[in-house]
C-alpha cells in the first residue's frame, strides 16, 4: 500500500518529516532520491531546533529547475531568475548543482526581509549560501540592492572571507578556500560571527543598523558573483550547534558526506 501526499510511502516505512513533506508536496514528481536526502536533511534540522528559525532555505542543487527556485520554508519568497544565471542539476556522485552567476545574472528572493521575515530581526539574523566549485573573487553570494546591510563573502581575491548581517560594515576573516557553507550571524545589537561550514571563524561587536529591504543570491548592489550556489538560508540568530546542525543538514540535502 503507498499512502500520503502521493509521494509513494511503503507500509512499515517512518513516516515522513512533516517539514520536509510539505516542502515536496509543492513539487512535481520528485525523485525517490531526493526525497530521502530531503527528509534526512530535514531531520537534522529539526533534531537541532532550526526549522522554526528560518525564514527561507533554498536548495539549488536539486532535481529540477523548478524545485530549485522553491523556499523549502513556505510557499513565499521562491526565486525569481534574472538575466539567465545558469542552473545545474544534481548528479550523484558527481556534482551537488546549483546556480552560476556571470555578466549581471542573479538571483532575486522577491522578500523585503526587514517588513516580511517572521524569524529574523535587526539584533537576530542569520544568512548563509553554500559554494560548490572553488572560486577567489570580489562578488557576493549573498547581498542587498543597496549594498550596505547584507552580504556574505566566500572568499575574495585577496583570500577573505566577510559578512555583514544588518549592519554597515564587513567582518571579514582569512580563507584558503570558498568551499561549503559561509554564514554570517548577529546573535544582538552588538555581537556578530562569522561561520564557516558551521565552524566560527570570527567573531566582533559591531552594532546593528536596519534590516536589508531586498535579498539576492549572486548579487550586491551592482556587483555580481560568476560563482556556483547550491543553497541558501536566511532567519533568525543560531546557537553554534545550530550552525554546525544547519551545515550537517544541507550536506544532506546535497549528498555530501561531511
Amino acid at each position: 500500500m503507498r499512502i500520503g501526499l502521493g509521494l509513494g510511502l511503503r507500509r512499515g516505512a517512518r513516516p515522513r518529516d512533516p517539514w520536509a513533506a510539505a516542502a515536496l508536496a509543492r513539487m512535481s514528481s520528485p525523485p525517490a532520491d531526493f526525497i530521502a536526502r530531503l527528509d534526512t536533511g530535514a531531520r537534522i534540522l529539526r533534531a537541532a531546533g532550526v526549522l522554526d528559525l528560518l525564514d527561507a532555505l533554498y536548495l539549488f542543487g536539486s532535481y529540477s529547475q523548478a524545485s530549485a527556485r522553491l523556499n523549502l520554508c513556505s510557499s513565499s519568497f521562491s526565486i525569481t531568475e534574472t538575466n539567465s544565471p545558469t542552473w545545474a542539476a544534481w548528479v550523484s556522485g558527481a556534482s551537488p548543482g546549483g546556480y552560476t552567476g556571470g555578466g549581471t545574472a542573479y538571483l532575486d528572493a522577491g522578500a523585503n526581509p526587514s517588513t516580511q521575515f517572521t524569524r529574523a530581526t535587526v539584533n537576530s539574523a542569520s544568512y548563509g549560501a553554500w559554494i560548490s566549485a572553488e572560486l577567489a573573487n570580489n562578488g557576493f553570494a549573498l547581498g542587498d540592492l543597496a549594498g550596505t546591510l547584507l552580504l556574505v563573502q566566500p572568499r575574495s581575491a585577496t583570500n577573505a572571507a566577510s559578512a555583514r548581517v544588518n549592519d554597515l560594515s564587513g567582518l571579514a576573516v582569512g580563507t584558503a578556500t570558498s568551499l561549503g557553507l559561509t554564514a554570517g550571524d548577529r546573535s544582538g545589537a552588538s555581537a556578530r560571527n562569522l561561520y564557516r561550514n558551521g565552524v566560527s571563524i570570527g567573531s566582533d561587536t559591531q552594532a546593528a543598523s536596519a534590516m536589508p529591504a531586498t535579498m539576492y543570491v549572486l548579487r550586491r548592489s551592482s556587483t555580481y558573483y560568476p560563482g556556483q550556489v547550491s543553497a541558501a538560508f536566511a532567519g533568525s540568530s543560531l546557537t553554534a550547534a545550530q550552525h554546525l546542525a544547519v551545515y550537517r543538514g544541507i550536506a544532506a540535502m546535497l549528498g555530501i558526506s561531511v
